[in-house]
Formats: structure tokens, C-alpha cells, sequence
């Protein structure tokens, strides 16, 4: 059976701390990207190209970076392991997760102090805007990575740059991007096990 991955309009998400007040959305034109993709929910001409994951039972989700926690809610139902060094990142996705889910027990909430995860089967990673905290990220998680695994990272266009993609083509392996749309864009990178990565 698989489980339903649900968009972020279909929630109640707010950033944190909550504010009636606050115009801006908790989610963005990214993290829609990269949730219609794990859907199927997309014109050919986007993604037709690019690998989408099954997400059947059993398979070892990681979120990496989520902004305010829309893609750790809309992925509830995977029983996903989020890592995030964002106190308020944390304090929002604990909050939507109580809001939206009948369990949030079910997310692994970490951060990159916690142990790593020991095998990562999809790996979503919402890009930060520093490429440097983006290299120390992927160079914890690449150790869990194997052949079968499959990359996908997520962000706007202003966030994604060539130093991106050869940072992703280093530490993970073969990389590319997607067709950009409301100025957002996807990047697919597949393992390569005869990478040389540096030791952690």
C-alpha cells in the first residue's frame, strides 16, 4: 500500500513563531516542485526525464534542510528522518506536524549532531543558500548513500548555481537539473560508488 503524499495547500502551515499578521506562506514554489514530482503531478516537458521515486513501505526517507517543516508534513505518511540545525525550523515542524498529522511520532526529527542515518534510499534536500553548509551537509549524509539511492534537491533559481552542481557531482555523483518553473528547479543526482570522497 502506498501511502498518500499530500500538497502543502491541503495544510494548516505556518512559520514560526505563528502569526495571523504574516503574509509570507510556510512553503514555497520549490518545495512544490519537488512535491508534485514525487506525484507524478507534472507537465512531461518538466521532469519526464527524471527518475521519481517509488516511496514504497520501507523505503529510508531523509529530508535534509526543510525551511519550515511543508516537506516533512506533506511526507508524514513515509515515516521520514528530517535533519535541520534550525531551532526555528524544528519548533515549526514539531507545530505543523501536531496540526496536520495524526501522528507525529512517525518523523524522526534530528540534527547534524545526532548519529547520521546508517542507509538512505531517497535523500530530498532543500539546497540552503550558503554552499558551504550544503558541502558539510552532503559529506555526513553521502556515507549512507548507496548505488540504488536517489538524490533529489530542491530549490529556487537565485539558489542554484554551477558551484551547486559540482558540489552535488563531488560528494554524491552524476548530476542534473530539471526545466525551471516559477523560478524554481530540481536537481537529480545518483550515487557513484567508485567516488572518492573525502574522510569524514
Amino acid at each position: 500500500m502506498n501511502h498518500p503524499i499530500t500538497p502543502p495547500a491541503a495544510h494548516h502551515l505556518t512559520r514560526y513563531p505563528a502569526d495571523p499578521r504574516d503574509p509570507l506562506r510556510a512553503w514555497d514554489a520549490a518545495d512544490e516542485y519537488l512535491l508534485r514530482h514525487l506525484t507524478g503531478d507534472l507537465p512531461p516537458n518538466l521532469t519526464a526525464d527524471h527518475p521519481r521515486p517509488p516511496l514504497d513501505p520501507g523505503t529510508r526517507l531523509t529530508i535534509l534542510g526543510d525551511r519550515w517543516g511543508a516537506l516533512t508534513t506533506s511526507l508524514a505518511a513515509h515515516h521520514p528522518t528530517t535533519i535541520t540545525d534550525s531551532y526555528l525550523t524544528t519548533l515549526a515542524t514539531r507545530a505543523n506536524l501536531t496540526r496536520n498529522t495524526p501522528d507525529p511520532s512517525t518523523v524522526n526529527l534530528r540534527t547534524t549532531q545526532d548519529p547520521p542515518p546508517t542507509r538512505i534510499d531517497v535523500l530530498l534536500v532543500r539546497v540552503p543558500k550558503t554552499l558551504a553548509l550544503l558541502e558539510d551537509q552532503l559529506h555526513r549524509l553521502a556515507p549512507a548513500l548507496h548505488e540504488d539511492s536517489l538524490v533529489i534537491g530542491t530549490g529556487m533559481t537565485r539558489e542554484i548555481h554551477t558551484s551547486t552542481l559540482t558540489l552535488f557531482e563531488r560528494l554524491v555523483g552524476p548530476t542534473r537539473t530539471s526545466l525551471a518553473t516559477k523560478k524554481a528547479r530540481l536537481i537529480f543526482s545518483h550515487p557513484d560508488p567508485t567516488l572518492t570522497r573525502p574522510p569524514n
